[in-house]
């Protein structure tokens, strides 16, 4: 029975349910480390929440001298990406929540090392998130994010659309002002028409309101298209699709998963010792 069972041909035909017999011990006390690691690292971990929001990148429309309307947006998807995931925008969201520096406090350092932006499905949309210690830290700093971002669009967005509302105002005050002019031939023409004799006079008076006609038409026509370029639908600003959302639980796992998983590594470490332990024997 003895040289039968040193035989390497009957070891190796030994089943694993028998390895797993004879190493238990090995197991359990492999079990027991790996569960009493993933509780030390439970406390060690922090919880950390993720805040996420989606922003739509705001547009500008103007009309043109085809007589319709352009609209872009404000800046272009990735270069939005790139513009906040680059380290100065980053600083400037910090400075906003009033840390000088990401080394200045813990929360600092993990907004900035866990900010980032990404495009989103639609061609006008990014995906902004950031991790903090508290679902409330998560949000403000998601929150603070925007701000940075919808600001920096604001920037470049206030030129293009005061100039489309000093083109409105001049394009009404040229308006009223043609207006007045055609009533004042117009009824300087009927007044003409009353007496029996037509005159070169009334000629001009009649091109004259003619004239005036079609620039109100399309000064008119000017107004519209510009008043239209302004309308929400047409020309917006950033803006954010909902409000910053960070779920009640937090994204690292609680104490009793990384006990549980601890434990589940220890026990398949234990096996496999004691598997490799028998192939050598």
């Amino acid at each position: 029975m003895t040289e039968i069972a040193r035989d390497p041909e009957n070891a190796a035909a030994v089943t694993p349910s028998e390895l797993l017999k004879r190493s238990w011990k090995l197991i359990v006390l492999l079990g027991a480390l790996g569960a009493l690691g993933g509780a030390t690292a439970a406390m060690v971990i922090k919880p950390r929440w993720v805040a996420k929001v989606t922003v739509q990148v705001g547009q500008l429309s103007a009309a043109t001298n085809l007589g319709g309307i352009n609209s872009r947006l404000i800046e272009n998807q990735l270069t939005v990406a790139d513009r906040f995931n680059a380290p100065a925008a980053r600083l400037q969201v910090l400075r906003t929540m009033g840390y000088p520096t990401p080394a200045s406090h813990r929360d600092a350092q993990l907004y900035f090392d866990t900010m980032r932006a990404g495009t989103g499905r639609s061609p006008d949309t990014v995906n902004l998130q950031v991790s903090g210690y508290s679902r409330d830290g998560a949000v403000s700093a998601m929150s603070a994010s925007f701000k940075v971002l919808a600001a920096t669009h604001n920037l470049l967005s206030e030129p293009t659309i005061s100039r489309i509302k000093s083109e409105l105002d001049g394009i009404n005050d040229k308006l009223t002002a043609t207006q007045q002019e055609y009533d004042k031939s117009l009824q300087a023409l009927k007044t003409g028409a009353t007496k029996s004799s037509s005159s070169a006079q009334d000629i001009l008076a009649t091109n004259l309101v003619t004239v005036l006609n079609a620039q109100i038409l399309d000064l008119r026509k000017q107004a519209a298209l510009a008043q239209e370029s302004l309308e929400p639908a047409r020309t917006y600003p950033t803006r954010m699709l909902g409000e910053p959302y960070a779920p009640d639980e937090p994204s690292t796992p609680g104490p009793a998963l990384l006990t549980i998983a601890g434990a589940a590594l220890g026990m398949v470490i234990g096996a496999l010792i004691g598997f490799l332990r028998r192939q050598r024997s």
